[in-house]
Parts: structure tokens; sequence; C-alpha cells
């Protein structure tokens, strides 16, 4: 689609938006002079939203504004950024992107990735709602001498956060680290190589429930033997009780030579206490990480399993009062 518009001003306007089948919008704007001056103009674009989603406050996965500024990502939650009055956050930088994300879906500018532009979130309070906004604003003004066109292109990304996609984007498409999209968290060298398991299971598989069972006894098995350590260490340390007691009783109210006498007990028995709390410790993010994997991508939503279970992602339907699914309703 192509729309042109004259300014009254001698300025002729003309912009081309295009969009391809996964919802990236090209967006080309030229300016034609036909005044007898020449004239200045900062290119620059805006997305804006009113008010907050209502599961904004979901601490596993971000929603609010989110942007790449010189590599690195930037993340401000609406409670962040606005308080009382207006609130800015700002960032210089080549390269990269900013909008809104939430929590399968966003929106976000791409300016051109090898011009320089200043990069801002922002929020103004108005009483019972808040007006959010994302924008750039190019740092090099374009010249145009009379009878002279200029040209300036980005992109506009409006779409599901789908893996796969962000990724084509950032390596095909030249966004800079767009695949940051999808909120991976602190564990993301955990996350993404999960996520890429769990893809291939579900592509063998065709089922993503049956998919996350079997990336869960995977995961099982390859912490098998932290967890065997774990198991024999409480076992270890269940065995000293009735010696450990016998300590108790003997030191009395004497905290330091209870301590002595206790630490020569793990000593001779070659026991370490800590043994059994450590391997529990490593098996945490890793087990986290395959939860967060399983709340953030888009790939669950809508993802049926068996019988009445039709989303993987929303809260089992059935109850006692329906029968377990069997009348139909929730």
């Amino acid at each position: 689609v192509t729309l042109e518009w004259d300014n009254g001003q001698g300025l002729t306007f003309r912009r081309t938006v295009s969009i391809d089948e996964n919802y990236m919008i090209a967006i080309a704007d030229s300016v034609e002079n036909k005044s007898g001056a020449a004239v200045r103009l900062l290119p620059y674009g805006a997305i804006v939203r009113g008010g907050v989603p209502f599961f904004h406050k979901i601490w596993v996965v971000h929603q609010g504004m989110v942007g790449v500024m010189n590599g690195t990502l930037h993340e401000k939650d609406y409670d962040e950024i606005v308080e009382e009055g207006e609130r800015v956050d700002s960032h210089e930088t080549t390269g990269g992107w900013l909008g809104f994300t939430d929590h399968y879906f966003m929106a976000s500018l791409i300016p051109d990735q090898q011009q320089p532009v200043t990069a801002t979130f922002r929020a103004v309070n108005q009483g019972n709602w808040e007006r959010f906004q994302s924008d750039f604003v190019y740092k090099t003004a374009l010249e145009i001498a009379p009878g002279a066109t200029a040209n300036v292109a980005h992109r506009l990304f409006a779409g599901a956060k789908v893996v796969s996609l962000v990724d084509r984007y950032a390596d095909e498409g030249g966004v800079q680290r767009f695949d940051m999209a999808v909120d991976w968290g602190w564990f993301f060298f955990l996350t993404k190589p999960i996520f890429a398991v769990l893809h291939w299971l579900h592509g063998f598989i065709g089922n993503m429930g049956l998919s996350i069972i079997a990336l869960t006894f995977f995961l099982k098995f390859l912490v098998l033997p932290l967890a065997y350590k774990s198991y024999v260490s409480m076992a270890r340390m269940k065995e000293l009780q009735p010696e450990m007691e016998a300590l108790k009783e003997r030191a009395g109210e004497d905290k330091q030579k209870l301590q002595r006498e206790m630490m020569q007990l793990y000593k001779d028995k070659k026991v370490n206490p800590a043994a059994g709390c450590l391997p529990i410790l490593i098996q945490i993010p890793i087990f986290f990480s395959l939860y967060k994997v399983i709340f953030v991508t888009i790939e669950l939503r809508h993802a049926p399993f068996f019988g009445w279970l039709k989303d993987l992602s929303a809260p089992d339907p059935s109850s006692l009062y329906n029968f377990f699914g069997l009348l139909p309703w929730d």
C-alpha cells in the first residue's frame, strides 16, 4: 500500500507499507522537496499504549516495555516506569529495537540498523489510567535541498513471539538480538537448550504433552548421579542420628563442645553434611528452566494433550462438578 500527501508547504510525502506472512511490516518513507528552500527533517517512530494488561504482574515472564540498545536487553515493568508525573528512560544506540511485550505477543519498532537513534521509554500518569510510549528519533537530520528527495526505511513487528520466527529475523533479517524478544531469563544457557530439545521431541512424537513428559524423564536421567549422591548422603546422615543424639546428651548446654564432637564424628565416619544439599541446589535451576520454557513459549499455547485437555497453557477445566470434563461446562 502506498500513501501520498502534500503538507501545503512544498513537501510531498510518500509512504509505502508492506507486510510479510509473519506480521513484519516494512515502512519506506520518502520526502520530495518542491519548495524553494532546503529543509531539515528528523525521522521518528512511536508505539503508544493506553493502560496496562490485567495480568501484567507475573514474575516468571516480563510484560511491559522492552528493547535492545547497543546489544544489551533493556526491560521496564509498567510499575517501574510510572509513579508520579512523567518518567523517562532513554538510550542512544545504533541498531536494535524497542516496543511492548506481553505474555505471548509483542509490538516493536525496528529503526534502520545502521543509523544512530535515541530510543526512549516514557509514561505519563493521567489519573486513573496511564499512557505508555516507546519511541525512537534519528540522531542525524535529513538535509533535503530544493528539488531533491530523501528516503528512510524502518520496520514494525506486531505478532507472536514464535522462537523460530524471532531467531530468523535476528539471523537473516539483520535485527540486532531480536531473539531476546522471548524472555529466556537469567538461565538462558539452560532454557534455550531445553526448548531446543523439547521442540525436537515434539517434532518426533507429535504431542506436546507427551514431549514434556519425555523431556522430564530425560532431565531426571541426566541428574540421576546427583540425585543418587544426595540420597546416599541423606541415608548416611540418618544412620548417624543415634550417635548425634548421644553427643547432644553428653554435651548438654556446651554448644562449642557439641560442635567439635559433631565435626569429629563426620570426619571419622567420612560423612559430609553438605553433600545431601548441594546436588539438590544444582538441580533447582535445571527444573526451574524447564518450568520457564513451558510457561513463556507460545509453542504450548492451544497445544492439545488428550481428552478434555485442549490447551496445555490453560488451567485444567475438569473438576468433580463437571464429572472431570464429561459435562460441557468448566
